[in-house]
């Protein structure tokens, strides 16, 4: 998803393809212009903007809306239909393993505020085939604008627009249907935990056959023959669904329903108006719906999240039981529980004061708590909760039932298989495997007993790490001086370098290209040439090697055991080395940065390629210039001098190699840098003049790149 933003502003903005992660942040500060001089719907649908300014716009957008606004005459208001198709999912989400919801999902407005993860709807036909299901809504046109304007490739959690929620309803509240369903709690749920997974649903509200055909149904009894039909029905279902996860690359299920005797016994007498059979016969129904559940649970390389069930009699509910049958199933089941004492790692036994405590532990491979009680008591920290109307907001929804858990713990899965070991590899059942051995063996006994929600395990875009501002800058190990990274934001995203020094001493640095899971920015990084003249740069992308950077306690604990404060694990390979460092922000003087001193600059994309960082407290300010030498490879040096001055001794560090025992570093002259660069509009109140004995800029006026 990011990547396909970088990409789409490397088309528009820059010439060098090396610099995609550069791009992105070249797009997203232009796209900051202040909303006077852009149209709301611009703003509204530009992934780049910050969300506050999408915000911003979609209450300019409802301002304007004159015509529905408390007036009791809306017919002649505007008007216009608002559709969700696959033309509308993200290019880039195509082919992704992607997430399939199948429970009675009947079209809501929701729908269209995630359209753009959304692959496809499609419904359960009488004769149990897979039909597309339209969702198609005729809202007042800016409602609908809004509504689609935030289904955006750059994700945005739903309570980041609860601030909408109270205009949009006095608006347009009786004017855009509800729609409630089993189904669209679940989804409700689901659509923040995972947003980097496209989506898939599967209304299945016609797969039972009472509903599907009831004569045929009801005519069991008398004609058992005919459970051949009802077989092969659920046979073409079957062969379909397989079909349908191979065309989307469905990966993981959501099952939030089962079958059971009582799916067949419960509505007989309502539908067939005659004497519930025999439990033999309906056992011979509920039989016939077996080739579904083998194509949920058993199709190699999908792994299907499914509700659990506690079954008093386990041949009335065959579906749900252990064994080798159903291997790529893990059942979910409920727990409700609404203290905070159960660890990230899960636990085994459970208190019996938690609610419920399962008199039979097989009744579910793993309990998720929901963190609230089954009498709707909730605790405050991150319980259960789901996105309310539009996609707009988020609300506790204290109902612990395994079907509202299951989508929580399919997003921990999710989470885990976008980790290392796992990303990296092949999704097969080998996969799903040990994805399903690393989330219930982490603790000394089986774990059985988990609080995804609590810990941040499941929610990670909404809960857990998130860009701050204080993150953006120099950091550095300081065991390893000379040596560190320079961090910035750009919107959403992570952009950055390395600056460190080659196994010769000389300065050298290298753009991270990164992408951020949670509290981990990961990427490779490009060594970038300058093959051209100093006005004509031609970069060339060079991979040479991979890192993580996490700032997540769990994860820097084993590298930072020592250090306190903020701090972050560097794990890197380059060529044939290796390294993990401690990472700590580098703050000149040891002082906060001042507002708007800390960030990278560049002088547009006419010149692309280099730039320069500057940093300031009270007392000091200091810069680093990221350019070439006269042989066209990537090199830094660094001035610093007293707050407000605008003339900087350039110097050219010299030091070790990253894996070279630490030593003092040795500094040259390098030249000069001239003028201020600091202004409330981000670009210089005077010229910029760069003096390098072999490089040179004169009398530029260079602009802010980062946040």
């Amino acid at each position: 998803m990011i990547r396909r933003i970088l990409e789409k502003r490397l088309s528009e903005l820059f010439i060098h393809r090396t610099m995609v992660s550069l791009c992105a942040a070249i797009g997203l500060i232009w796209a900051g212009h202040s909303q006077a001089d852009m149209d709301w719907r611009a703003t509204l649908n530009d992934p780049e903007a910050s969300i506050e300014n999408r915000v911003a716009a979609a209450f300019e957008g409802m301002a304007k809306d004159d015509c529905f606004d408390g007036g009791e005459d809306t017919a002649d208001c505007p008007r216009r239909r608002f559709t969700l198709s696959p033309s509308h999912a993200d290019s880039d989400l195509i082919g992704r393993e992607s997430v399939l919801i199948v429970d009675v999902l009947p079209p809501a407005v929701e729908y269209l505020r995630y359209r753009n993860r959304i692959l496809g709807a499609y419904q359960v036909t009488p004769d149990h085939s897979i039909a597309e299901l339209p969702i198609v809504f005729d809202l007042p046109e800016t409602s609908g604008e809004i509504i689609t304007g935030l289904a955006s490739s750059m994700p945005i959690p739903s309570e980041a627009l609860a601030v909408l929620l109270p205009e949009m309803n006095r608006r347009y509240g009786d004017h855009i249907p509800v729609a409630s369903a089993h189904g669209t709690a679940v989804f409700s749920i689901f659509a923040d935990l995972a947003p980097g997974q496209p989506i898939v649903l599967l209304d299945n509200n016609l797969l039972t056959f009472n509903q599907s055909d009831k004569q045929l149904f009801c005519s069991i009894p008398d004609h058992p023959e005919r459970l051949v039909v009802l077989r092969q029905r659920a046979q073409r279902f079957a062969e379909e669904l397989r079909d349908l996860m191979t065309e989307h690359n469905v990966r993981y299920v959501n099952a939030s329903f089962g079958y059971t005797i009582e799916t067949v016994r419960g509505p007989w007498q309502s539908v067939c108006g005659t004497e519930v059979p025999p439990t033999h016969v309906l056992r011979s129904i509920l039989e016939t719906y077996r080739p579904i559940f083998e194509a949920l649970f058993s199709t190699p390389g999908v792994i299907t999240a499914h509700a659990a069930l506690a079954s008093p009699n386990d041949l009335d509910a065959p579906f749900d039981q252990p064994g080798s049958e159903f291997p790529n199933r893990l059942r979910v089941g409920s727990l409700g529980h609404n203290d905070a004492n159960i660890p990230a790692t899960g636990t085994g036994a459970a208190p019996t004061n938690w609610n419920p405590v399962p008199p039979d532990p097989n009744d579910s491979d793993i309990w998720v708590n929901a963190g609230c009680t089954a009498l709707g008591e909730c605790r405050v920290i991150r319980p259960l909760s789901l996105s309310t109307r539009y996609g707009m907001g988020r609300s506790v929804f204290p109902l612990p039932q395994s079907s509202f858990v299951t989508p929580i713990a399919l997003a921990q899965i999710i989470d885990l298989r976008n980790r290392r070991p796992f990303r990296d590899r092949q999704f097969d059942d080998s996969l799903i495997d040990d994805l399903i051995i690393a989330l219930t063996g982490a603790c000394t006994d089986t774990c059985r007993h988990f609080d995804p929600l609590l810990h941040g395990q499941a929610e990670r875009f909404r809960n857990d790490f998130k860009p701050e501002r204080e993150l953006a800058g120099l950091w550095y190990d300081p065991q390893r001086n000379g040596h560190g990274l320079e961090i910035q934001r750009f919107g959403a995203a992570h952009a950055g370098l390395l600056y460190t020094f080659g196994d010769d001493g000389k300065p050298e640095w290298l753009w991270l290209d990164m992408e951020r899971y949670g509290g981990t920015l990961y990427g490779s990084f490009v060594h970038i040439r300058n093959d051209g003249t100093a006005v004509d740069l031609v970069p060339t992308e060079e991979p040479v090697g991979q890192f993580t950077i996490t700032f997540e306690a769990n994860e820097y604990a084993a590298a930072c055991p020592d250090a306190s404060g903020p701090r972050a694990a560097f794990n890197w390979s380059i060529g044939n080395e290796t390294g993990i460092w401690c990472l700590q922000p580098l703050l000149v003087n040891g002082s906060q940065s001042l507002p708007n001193a800390n960030g990278l600059w560049w002088n547009g994309a006419e010149d692309s390629g280099w730039g320069f960082g500057r940093y300031a407290n009270e007392v000091t300010e200091f810069r680093v210039i990221y350019t070439y030498d006269e042989d066209g490879s990537p090199i830094w040096v660094f001035g610093q001098t007293a707050l407000g001055q605008d003339q900087f001794d350039l110097l050219y560090p010299g030091g070790y190699c990253r894996t070279c025992s630490s030593m003092p570093l040795t500094l040259q002259s390098a030249g000069a840098f001239e003028g201020a660069v600091d202004s409330p509009s981000n670009t210089p109140s005077s010229d910029v003049s760069i003096w390098l004995d072999h490089w040179q800029r004169i009398g530029i006026r260079p602009e802010r790149l980062s946040d």
